[in-house]
Parts: structure tokens; C-alpha cells; sequence
């Protein structure tokens, strides 16, 4: 089991049809933990398990879901895109660390985007931006970060470049393979150390200036903006690193009293209600007594289970940082 401080807990957000389920499909492929990426319009994605799911390609609950990305194990909750389902978001952000936003390259800022980013502003919550769908016909990245940078917040900063947009020959440029003097001062002014280096003449290291993004990123000083085409796994790999690089660790109590934060509720026909939860503090195990503060009772813990792609497995405990189930 993974300690908390390699834990990251994040969510998927976005209108709807910007890809994000795509995007989160690809991600559990390019980790080895499926064999195949999933496909909404085929109704094989592993995140859409309900009927109205598979058959609208829409999702309607936040899936849970847990992979390993190098040293790290990412809990990841896509949550619905659509504004009929906006009371499924609100519940998995309480939970989450951090946050990838995606956008189409095509649409851009969409009816949905605004009140995403508007609660992800007053919750705090760290951002990372996911331009999609650069591939297709229309798609303009730049004018996408424009009007970001116009209605959200002048600390956008790309961290990637596209070359022949808008063709299924799109190829990205790494930012970070010839940083311009802008994107290095950019970083630098949210970073002292950095900012007093640069001024006295020194060149700040590529490691130095990943650390101080990570920094800002995790501060809401900056927020990193990343390019890619969710089907073709095209720029995938570089958002699970800058996952892993840039979203802060789970947050980690153990000798607190046990703390945590229910995200959904389902119902299985064998085992029951089951709860969706993200721990604080402690740890929880099956015959504990909890106290149920929303309902002011107390209740037991007959079962532990952690998501593996779309089924749960018993586990032996869930600790402070962690996601997991409870029966």
C-alpha cells in the first residue's frame, strides 16, 4: 500500500464531450492497468458502468479509480461533465488534492467550464489545464489559452507547443526542451530564491525551475496548461507526469482521530450500502465504530475495499490520504 506522500487524489473535470473519459481511459492504458482503452462511444469505458452510461456516452456518477504512474499511486475520480449532474462534482471535490481541467482545442471555454473553474477557485484546489482534442479541424490551442488567460487568470502558462494542429499529423513540442525568456521569467517571479538568482545574472537549472512550478502550481500561483488528443494518447504520458511532478501529495494525520469524507453512496444487491470515501486522519479497518455526523449516529465498518479499474477488493485497512470503500 502506498504511503500518503506518494498518493496523489485528483478529479477529471470538464463540459461535457471534452474528452475527459477518453483522457482517463487512456490513462489506465498507458499505466498497464488494462490491456485495451476503453471507448465511450462503444460503451466499453471503464469509468461509465451504469446503462444510461454506456448508452448516452455520457457519464452520470464520479467513477473511482486507481492506477500507478512511476512512483506514485494516483486515486482519480471522473466526475459528469453535464450541468444535470453538477451535485456529483461538488461532492468530489471535497475530497481531491488537485485538478485536471479539460478543454476541447475546438470549443474552448464552454457554459460548464466557468462555473467548474469558479468553484475550484473558491475551494483552492490546484489546477492543471488539458487543452484535448488538438488534432481535430478547427482546434486552436492558442486562442484557447487567450481566453483563459482573458476569463480566468493571467497566471496561465503553457507548458507544451503544437505543430500542424488541426491534422491527425499533430506533434507536440515539449516547452521545456528550449525554454524562451518569457516562460523562464514567468516562473522565476513567483519563485524568491529563483527571482533573486535570476536577477544577480544566474541561469536558473531546468530541475530548479521544475520545482518552483511544482511550488506555484500547488500554491494557485501559476497553473501549467498541457496539450494533447485524448484518443490518440497524444500528449497522455506528459500529463501523468506533470500529474505526478506538479499536483501537491496527499495530505497525511495518523495519530489523529479518524476523520473522513464521504463522496458517494451506492447499493449493492450482496453486500449492501457502500461508501465512497477519502480519509484525513487515522485510519479506518473493518469492526471499527465510526460516528456518522451527517446522520449523528454510530456506525460499523463490516468491510474495507479498494477500486481496482471498476470492481472493489478487500483490503486490510484505508489510511490518512487515501480513497477507498466502506461497507
Amino acid at each position: 500500500m502506498s504511503t500518503a506522500h506518494t498518493i496523489r487524489n485528483i478529479g477529471i473535470l470538464a463540459h461535457v464531450d471534452a474528452g475527459k473519459t477518453t483522457l482517463t481511459e487512456h490513462m489506465l492504458y498507458l499505466s498497464g492497468s488494462t490491456r485495451a482503452a476503453g471507448s465511450v462511444d462503444k460503451g466499453t469505458s471503464l469509468s461509465d458502468v451504469l446503462d444510461v452510461e454506456k448508452k448516452r456516452g455520457i457519464s452520470v456518477r464520479s467513477a473511482a479509480l486507481s492506477f500507478s504512474w512511476r512512483d506514485a499511486q494516483i486515486n482519480l475520480i471522473d466526475t459528469p461533465g453535464h450541468v444535470d449532474f453538477s451535485a456529483e462534482v461538488e461532492r468530489a471535490l471535497r475530497v481531491l488534492d488537485g485538478v485536471v481541467l479539460v478543454l476541447s482545442a475546438v470549443e474552448g471555454i464552454q457554459a460548464q467550464t466557468e462555473p467548474i473553474w469558479r468553484a475550484l477557485e473558491a475551494m483552492e484546489i490546484p489546477t492543471l489545464i488539458f487543452i484535448n482534442k488538438v488534432d481535430r479541424m478547427g482546434a486552436n490551442s492558442a486562442a484557447v489559452i487567450a481566453a483563459l488567460r482573458s476569463e480566468f487568470s493571467t497566471d496561465i502558462l503553457p507548458v507544451a507547443a503544437v505543430q500542424n494542429e488541426g491534422d491527425n499529423g499533430a506533434v507536440l513540442v515539449d516547452g521545456w526542451a528550449d525554454p524562451d525568456l518569457a516562460f523562464v521569467e514567468r516562473i522565476a517571479e513567483v519563485d524568491d530564491a529563483l527571482l533573486e538568482a535570476y536577477l544577480e545574472g544566474r541561469t536558473p537549472s531546468q530541475e530548479a525551475l521544475r520545482v518552483a512550478l511544482a511550488g506555484a502550481t500547488r500554491r494557485r500561483a501559476l497553473f501549467p496548461v498541457l496539450l494533447g488528443s485524448a484518443k490518440n494518447a497524444l500528449g497522455t504520458d506528459r500529463l501523468l507526469d506533470a500529474i505526478v511532478d506538479y499536483l501537491p501529495p496527499a495530505g497525511r494525520d495518523r495519530k489523529g482521530s479518524e476523520s473522513a469524507v464521504v463522496f458517494r453512496i451506492d447499493h449493492d444487491e450482496k453486500v449492501g450500502r457502500i461508501a465512497g470515501v477519502r480519509v484525513f486522519r487515522g485510519c479506518l479497518k473493518p469492526r471499527d465504530s465510526v460516528w456518522n455526523a451527517t446522520a449523528e449516529r454510530e456506525e460499523k465498518i463490516t468491510q474495507v475495499k479498494r477500486s481496482l479499474l471498476n470492481k472493489l477488493e478487500d483490503a486490510p485497512r484505508i489510511e490518512a490520504g487515501d480513497i477507498g470503500f466502506l461497507c
